[in-house]
């Protein structure tokens, strides 16, 4: 008996915390597009390559550039031209979107697991007191 409550409460608080994760990205992710609209220099991505070493994609006004830095050193690898930042942008946006699709799908079977649990629960438990 014990456990099963146990394990209750940890569903409980699973659940908690995935709710509280969902709306930090939701919050979190609409304020950083908030910060970021209207800024004539953007970071688009940043990838650390090593400890001290980091390549980044930087959109100023309509042209984009491809840094590294390093210790005290920022150096121009590329520019690149309007198309391509545009295609770039498209590109990361349908990323973003495929994501947002895989996290609703998790959480719609994981409301789905739940559910069947809940109803596998009150079935045991009617056969318990009957």
């Amino acid at each position: 008996m014990d456990i099963f409550i146990a394990i209750v409460e940890m569903i409980v608080v699973l659940i908690l915390i995935l709710i509280l994760i969902t709306i930090t990205l939701k919050l979190g992710g609409k304020k950083y597009n908030d910060m970021q609209k209207g800024r004539y220099i953007k970071v688009i991505e940043k990838v650390p390559v090593t400890k001290d070493n980091a390549i980044t994609l930087v959109k100023l006004g309509e042209k984009g550039y491809i840094l590294t830095s390093s210790n005290g050193k920022l150096e121009k690898l590329k520019e690149l031209t309007e198309e391509e930042m545009l295609k770039i942008e498209n590109d990361k946006k349908q990323a973003n979107e495929e994501i947002i699709k895989r996290f609703n799908y998790v959480g719609t079977e994981l409301k789905e697991k739940i559910k069947s649990i809940k109803i596998r629960g009150r079935r045991r438990w009617r056969n318990i007191w009957e």
